[in-house]
């Protein structure tokens, strides 16, 4: 697929955190003309998406019906500073595509243990409102084609270090969105960036307990060690956090965009200064210094990956997006497709847990069987989702006995964040650097370690590391449509929890009835029945379960096989967030998670 038929990406913006509902309540008040085009001063001519109709949908798209008023504006973050950097981006006439690129560079500077514009890795559903369409963008990189299986042992197959990196997916997919979907130039983009990385804020009480967790586990080099605990000494709470190395790299950006003869240009220009240019020199240097196997060559072939979203029909109103492997994103289209005939809201809670659970050991089962590099591995997506399998998934479970890992088969550090602009494009974006604090020298850039996300000893499974191969990425955002449009969009962060939250996300707010305020907060399962996402990969055979549910519940549960684990808060769960949309646009709420009480959400009338 060429990368003009591939632009789609993400938009709005949701994070986790706090549990807030946001409602807002448009009132009419006139058409809004379009926002200039940079440069121009002149409105921008309306016309349809590049992304729209670029590669069609394997299930029918909703057709809703444009309206004339803009709808609310609204975002979803983990920080307070990306919430406003996006809200005011949107203020000045940026799409969802300009305040979600906002919004991730910000949480580059405030949060730079969770994700990194440049250099993590990056998944995103993009809206189009004027077609109805999904379309999916992938950001997850790639082993070096120099890589040495027996070097890397020697390295330390779950240790921390450069060593760990793939090919930097974030840009290449943020530089895309920007080009196809967004409005203003990159100077504004990354302005608020920019103005914090220089300027300093006020070190918030999680990243300060995040630098004193990887210092004690060596989880934080050198470089990064002057920034964060200078002189030894971890930053406190409310210290002032400076970063100029990494404020001048997002500056030579800004000056590569302004060299291009126009806005693409310059895009193209920022694009290749990261993959083609100084900073892919200095990143690749800096890698193969620690020990990495990542050429100059491998960073100036990658590209994103823009394609259909994958899908499962809900009802006969209701179509669930995910995003295609090597994203695991299957793995929450998997467990609806077995719950779509069990019935839960019929159910009392025992029953509706125990199936919910059994439901997502088998979707684990398949992820861990059929999931990875789409150029390595076929995975039979529409078989897995036909209607069939999940009743044939649904037949195996038993309402009084537990299946036992591993299932077989029946064939992470992260930041999630949502934008909702006001002509209803959106964007559900997870993106992450893995589980470590590196930075590659003074470039100020946090460098993933996503090969610790691969399996070095299976060499059948979908998910084995060699050369070239693909990481299979955890992070994977969701959205609901139904014939009117865009309903729901949300993500959870940490790992492997993230499918199997968001599937009871979903649940709760389309079978069991409740808000997403309501669905978001309500008490969580998450099974480890198969092998962990990270090194190194062992299987806990454990059902990890919320200390709110009822000791009946629990004990009911127990009797049935279920090994449990009662425990609470973020860690063990990860946190999210879920945006719902309603009446045209016109009407927006907003779950954030009470396990992260730092979690900002804000709305906007027009």
């Amino acid at each position: 697929m060429s990368r003009s038929r591939m632009w789609v990406l993400v938009a709005v913006v949701a994070v986790v955190l706090a549990v807030v509902v946001v409602t807002a309540l448009v009132r009419p008040r006139g058409e809004t003309p379009a926002a200039p085009v940079p440069g121009t001063g002149t409105p921008a001519p309306s016309s349809p998406s590049p992304l729209a109709g670029a590669s069609p949908s394997a299930t029918p798209t909703p057709s809703p019906t444009p309206t004339a008023e803009p709808g609310v504006e609204a975002v979803a973050t983990i920080d307070e500073a990306a919430t406003a950097a996006a809200m005011d981006v949107l203020a000045d006439g940026g799409t969802a595509a300009d305040a979600a690129v906002a919004t991730a560079a910000v949480l580059s500077v405030v949060e730079p243990y969770y994700s990194n514009l440049l250099a993590g890795e990056t998944a995103a559903l993009w809206y189009d409102a004027g077609t109805g369409e999904v379309t999916s963008l992938l950001g997850a990189g790639r082993v070096g084609e120099d890589f040495d299986r027996g070097e890397y042992r020697e390295r330390g197959v779950g240790a921390f270090g450069l060593h760990q990196a793939l090919v930097p997916g974030s840009w290449d997919l943020w530089v895309t969105l920007l080009a196809e979907e967004g409005e203003l130039g990159l100077d504004r983009v990354l302005a608020p960036a920019i103005e914090l990385a220089e300027d300093g804020f006020p070190a918030s009480d999680v990243l300060a307990g995040q630098v004193r967790s990887y210092l004690a586990a060596g989880g934080m080099n050198a470089a990064a060690r002057e920034i964060y605990a200078p002189g030894g000494d971890p930053v406190d709470a409310g210290d002032t956090v400076r970063q100029p190395d990494f404020a001048d790299t997002l500056t030579s950006l800004v000056e590569a965009y302004e060299s291009g003869a126009d806005r693409a240009d310059g895009l193209e220009a920022a694009r290749d200064l990261v993959y083609r240019g100084e900073l892919a020199e200095r990143l690749v240097a800096e890698i193969r210094d620690g020990g990495g196997w990542l050429t100059e060559d491998d960073l100036a072939g990658f590209e994103a990956q823009v394609q259909p979203s994958i899908t499962l029909e809900w009802d006969e109103d209701t179509t669930v997006h995910q995003v295609p492997p090597s994203s695991q994103g299957m793995t929450m289209l998997l467990a609806l497709n077995t719950l779509r005939g069990a019935e839960l809201a019929e159910q009392d809670e025992a029953d509706r847990l125990h199936l919910q659970i059994e439901a997502l050991k088998l979707a684990m089962a398949d992820r861990e069987e059929l999931v990875g590099d789409p150029e390595a591995v076929d995975a039979p997506v529409e078989e897995l989702l036909d209607p069939a399998y999940g009743a044939s998934q649904l037949e195996r479970i038993e309402l009084d006995a537990s299946l036992d890992a591993p299932v077989d088969p029946g064939l992470e550090n992260t930041t999630t964040f949502q934008v909702v602009d006001s002509a209803g494009n959106a964007a559900a974006v997870t993106a992450s650097t893995g589980y470590q604090f590196v930075q590659a020298g003074d470039t100020g850039i946090m460098v993933n370690n996503r090969m610790r996300y691969m399996t070095v000893e299976d060499e059948s499974s979908p998910n084995y590391i060699e050369a070239g191969r693909q990481v299979r990425y955890t992070g994977n955002p969701w959205m609901a449509t139904t014939p009117d449009g865009l309903w729901l969009l949300g993500g959870n962060i940490g790992g492997d929890t993230q499918a199997q939250v968001q599937t009871q996300h979903f649940l709760g707010v389309a079978e069991l009835g409740l808000s997403v305020e309501e669905a978001v907060a309500a008490p969580r399962v998450v099974t480890q029945s198969q092998p962990n996402s990270v090194t190194p990969h062992g299987v806990a055979d454990r059902v990890r379960i919320d200390a709110s549910v009822d000791g009946d519940v629990l004990d009911d549960l127990r009797a049935r096989g279920q090994r449990l684990e009662v425990t609470s808060g973020a860690g063990p769960f990860g946190t999210g967030s879920v945006v719902e949309v309603r009446d045209d646009g016109q009407e927006v709420e907003i779950g954030l998670d009470p396990r992260a009480p730092w979690a900002s959400g804000d709305t906007r009338a027009p």
